[in-house]
């Protein structure tokens, strides 16, 4: 099997090795039965008769379920389009991007490597992701140094230098996709040192696999985001079990930084996430922004299991009424008031921040503008759907950019505009 389609975690001196393709159906139909189960027993707890109600209802109206996508089965929720059938049927029919590797490309001749490209990307990155995922110190002589590079450095320096580059290539504005070549060369060379810097169970090796975690939000194609949450978490578990004292305060920030990035693709495929909860106590020693990014996905999380929802926790979370955001907080507001409360309004907000300039989109943004989208075409009380609806086709020709198989989701729409006018046509 090729690398790509496996990814090694090591622990304790041996290699694991995970396949991202299910070898059987049966299998995961049985995995998808215990975790149905393992529902049913939460919901029989006889301690929380009422609320175990309200989530056997969510639960039946939601039934997870095995779904093929490009040659292999996806687990995913009732409310993830891929599990749509009208989407499916549409989007078979649409050329999707190519599952095979692409070829390798170096850095392009027409881009000349000096210490101002260095700055560039660096101050990228520190200006957008490190604002909310404070996972690196920005003071280290290896973002502050442009001659670093030149000289021999460390796995673990040479591997985060170019997953920063790499990933900082994918926040240009307006999901410009001018650098992703460049961020596929990137991420390949930092992926030579990928084996070394995780061969250890140290906060480095954490730092690394939360790394390539945020890149995989970029390109799932060449990542399996779902493993490397998994191990994320995994070596979370073990380096907090011998926690000491000089690696606490990062540790409690890798953990909420895990526990987002699984959330949003969680919500996303609408599955559980299988990763628990920040407490308030470590959420309140975070910085501001990732501790509002925790506070929605922990809503989102709670939704999804079927727990009641208070608005107030929505309005803790954002923080005062005319405090700026920053564009990926502000995009978990929207997306996180969306889902609670999915009409007209929510859906319109939501489309607004995404057409924002300085918006950083990311896999799952598509996903997010085809519901709101699929919401205002299909509201009976929406008069005129119109500016929605080119709005959600704006958005998601945006993320055709970089993801082409967002254009399935552009047939969709337009396919349900065409039957919204020919009701009306046959009901005047």
């Amino acid at each position: 099997m090729s690398p790509r389609n496996i990814y090694h975690a090591r622990t304790y001196g041996r290699t694991v090795s995970f396949s991202r393709r299910p070898t059987s159906l049966t299998l995961l139909r049985y995995i998808a039965s215990l975790v149905d189960h393992l529902k049913s027993l939460e919901a029989d707890h006889p301690a929380d008769a009422a609320s175990s109600a309200t989530r056997e209802s969510t639960a039946s109206s939601r039934r997870p379920r095995f779904v093929h996508v490009r040659d292999s089965f996806r687990y995913l929720g009732a409310n993830a389009p891929l599990a749509n059938s009208t989407f499916n049927s549409l989007a078979s029919q649409s050329p999707l991007r190519s599952n095979q590797a692409s070829s390798r490309l170096g850095i392009p001749l027409t881009w000349s490597w000096d210490a101002g490209s260095h700055q560039y990307l660096v101050n990228m990155y520190f200006a957008t992701i490190h604002q909310v995922y404070p996972i690196l110190d920005p003071e280290s002589a290896l973002f502050s140094d442009p001659q670093r590079r030149q000289i021999e450095l460390s796995p673990f320096e040479a591997f985060v230098l170019n997953i920063v580059y790499s990933i900082s290539c994918h926040c240009l504005p307006g999901n410009n996709p001018q650098l992703a070549l460049l961020s596929d060369t990137y991420h390949r060379e930092a992926l030579t040192y990928a084996d070394k810097v995780t061969a250890e169970l140290n906060l480095e090796a954490l730092q690394a696999v939360n790394l390539l975690a945020l890149r995989s939000l970029f390109d799932s194609q060449t990542g399996s985001l779902g493993q490397q949450i998994a191990f994320a978490h995994r070596l979370e578990l073990e380096l907090s079990a011998r926690e000491v004292d000089e690696t606490s305060h990062a540790l409690i920030a890798l953990r909420a930084t895990t526990y987002c990035v699984g959330n949003q693709m969680a919500t996303a495929l609408d599955r559980p996430s299988g990763l628990v909860e920040p407490d308030d106590a470590q959420s309140l020693a975070l910085p501001s922004d990732l501790m509002r990014l925790c506070g929605f996905y922990k809503t989102q999380s709670r939704f999804r299991d079927g727990i009641a929802t208070d608005e107030t926790q929505l309005t803790d979370a954002a923080g005062p009424e005319r405090l700026t955001l920053s564009p990926l907080v502000q995009a978990a507001k929207n997306e996180t008031v969306f889902l609670l409360r999915p009409n007209s309004g929510t859906a319109m907000q939501l489309l607004t921040s995404y057409y924002e300039e300085h918006m950083i989109f990311n896999v799952f943004t598509p996903h997010w503008a085809y519901k709101a989208g699929a919401l205002l075409l299909s509201d009976p009380a929406q008069e005129s759907p119109q500016e929605g609806y080119v709005l959600a086709l704006t958005v998601l020709d945006r993320c055709a950019l970089k993801w082409p198989n967002s254009r399935a989701l552009q047939d969709v729409l337009r396919a349900l505009a065409r039957q919204k006018v020919k009701a009306r046509s046959t009901s005047g």
